[in-house]
């Protein structure tokens, strides 16, 4: 169900999009095997996944900024599309999305941390 024009509005003015892209997601607390496809939004204040209407589990996720620990830059290569996201509670959060970089960067420059770590396991 889409949202009313002028509460994507409102939200918008609450908390600014910085980044928004199509996006694959899985995480090994829920299902480790199962990957979602949706979008990635971040903002000023949140790292939220929305999945696209037609998967089983349609419920978004939101991360607030704060509670993320590290970045998985484990693959430095041009050919990954992947990251790796550790939270405070210990939960490793994976996402694929286009122009990873591009998504590195807003993440430090938006969290104001350096939160590149190379020993992230991964999923």
């Amino acid at each position: 169900m889409k949202e009313p024009a002028s509460k994507l509005a409102m939200m918008q003015k609450i908390d600014p999009i910085i980044r928004k892209s199509r996006c694959n997601f899985r995480s090994a607390v829920l299902d480790p095997f199962a990957w979602r496809g949706g979008k990635l939004i971040l903002s000023k204040q949140n790292l939220r996944f929305e999945p696209n209407s037609l998967e089983y589990d349609t419920s978004s996720l939101s991360i607030p900024l704060h509670n993320i620990t590290s970045i998985n830059a484990r693959y430095p290569d041009f050919l990954s599309n992947r990251i790796v996201v550790l939270l405070k509670d210990g939960s490793i959060i994976e996402f694929r999305v286009p122009k990873r970089k591009e998504w590195i960067q807003d993440l430090i420059e938006t969290t104001g941390n350096n939160l590149i770590r190379t020993d992230i396991p991964v999923i």
